[in-house]
């Protein structure tokens, strides 16, 4: 427990510090570990649905579709396994 509360600790400042860096920590975990993000039971489906549109924005924004793809095929997963 105490190493979630560590973890989260330096997201959180990460995020705050260097947010490109932070969205492309993001992006390696939910390319690198799709099924954990569809098992992940912390946090409701739509809320996960919801930071991955996130990621896809902040990436269309950066122009860098290839990335969009990847997070959009874990977001597919994840919307046929909410049923």
């Amino acid at each position: 427990m105490e190493d979630n509360k560590h973890l989260r600790y330096i997201l959180e400042n990460l995020e705050k510090l260097s947010y490109d860096d932070y969205m492309n920590l993001c992006y390696n975990i939910v390319v690198s570990f799709p099924h954990d993000i569809l098992s992940y039971s912390d946090v409701s489906t739509l809320q996960r649905i919801q930071s991955l549109d996130r990621l896809i924005v902040y990436f269309e924004e950066k122009e860098q579709y290839e990335k969009c793809n990847e997070i959009k095929k874990v977001q597919t997963l994840l919307k046929e396994n909410q049923n």
